[in-house]
């Protein structure tokens, strides 16, 4: 959710979508559906646009469920969501795929973006929320006080990507 941020802007959830092409039901969907009809909305506006795409990303723990089966390319994974109840491999595993699955749809959006280089200068900024604990010391997911969080938890990765046209200004 947003958390009362966008409460002004225009907002896409897509939270409850039931799009067979990126959806399994009950509201599971894979991140490309935020690509879906984008270049359109992109295109109906003639003026500057400011977009967020609010990934689901690798927030744990139901890895396996954040990723098309196509990027399960580590394998074993775990298929829980008791950690308990997978090896550290398993979990391991399933959380390179969510990054693998998610540097997909990251270049994919930097693909469409692209595709504007003669009309807009385009620019995107990703940045994770936070970071995932895979069983260092014994912890796991992100759900400490910032105080306590090992670094894996508090040093998220960043990328920025800017097109000729957006640096030129």
């Amino acid at each position: 959710g947003c958390k009362g941020v966008c409460l002004n802007a225009d907002l896409d959830d897509l939270n409850n979508a039931q799009d067979p092409k990126f959806c399994s039901g009950n509201g599971q969907c894979v991140d490309e559906i935020l690509l879906a009809g984008l270049k359109e909305k992109i295109d109906a506006h003639a003026k500057d646009l400011f977009v967020v795409l609010h990934l689901k990303g690798s927030h744990g723990p139901a890895y396996w469920k954040r990723y098309p089966k196509e990027f399960g390319v580590f394998q074993p994974t775990c298929q829980s969501t008791d950690l308990s109840m997978c090896s550290a491999e398993e979990i391991r595993n399933a959380y390179d795929n969510t990054v693998l699955y998610t540097d997909h749809v990251v270049a994919s959006t930097v693909e469409l973006l692209k595709t504007y280089a003669k009309r807009r200068a385009t620019a995107l900024l990703y940045v994770s929320d936070h970071g995932e604990s895979l069983g260092e010391n014994g912890m796991y997911l992100h759900g400490l006080p910032y105080a306590m969080a090992p670094e894996t938890q508090t040093r998220v990765p960043m990328l920025a990507w800017f097109s000729r046209e957006f640096l030129s200004l």
